[in-house]
């Protein structure tokens, strides 16, 4: 009696489509990234938010097609869990090591008086809530420590990569589609 035992395949970082669809999550995340650089918008606009959410939005939409473009294309039409959380952790692993290198050079090289502006208007609401200068001086010294081009960078990175984790366990177990089980006894 041969038992045939049938290997899904787990997806590479290499793989096509995978760096398609990292690259062009990447692409629409730098895009929303220069608009307030180029249009001169505040981070806490609300037509920046809406225009993010957007984007957070057409991000799943494709994220949505490709794992089941993968699964039913690439997988045959099965597909375990562990395969889809890797394929779409694969995804924001690139989006993620992309999206942070653009942060650090729009940060240090593109736009660097957007951290300082920030800071600034961060500073003066918390003057309007009355803290004393002491309080002002302690805050400023956190937020210049923590609100460097690199630091903002590793936490996007870390962000990215936790979003894709979440997105691929929820992803992973939607389009899971187990391989039926052969019960006969084939005997060659």
């Amino acid at each position: 009696m041969r038992y045939q035992v049938e290997v899904e395949p787990r997806p590479s970082i290499t793989q096509k489509s995978v760096l398609n669809n990292a690259f062009l999550i990447a692409l629409i995340s730098i895009i929303v990234a220069l608009i307030p650089s180029i249009t001169g918008m505040s981070p806490q606009n609300m037509t920046l938010t809406f225009i993010q959410l957007a984007s957070y939005i057409i991000s799943i939409i494709i994220l949505v097609q490709a794992i089941k473009k993968y699964r039913d294309e690439e997988l045959d039409g099965y597909m375990k869990f562990i395969n889809g959380f890797l394929y779409i952790l694969l995804i924001y692993v690139i989006v993620s090591l992309i999206s942070s290198i653009f942060i650090y050079i729009q940060m240090k090289f593109i736009d660097p008086g957007l951290l300082d502006a920030e800071m600034n208007k961060q500073m003066a609401e918390l003057e309007k809530k009355g803290m004393s200068e002491e309080e002002m001086d302690f805050a400023r010294s956190i937020f210049e420590k923590i609100r460097t081009p690199f630091v903002i960078a590793m936490i996007g990175f870390f962000s990215n990569l936790i979003a894709g984790a979440v997105l691929g366990l929820i992803l992973g177990g939607i389009f899971q589609r187990n391989r039926p089980e052969n019960n006969s006894n084939d005997e060659l």
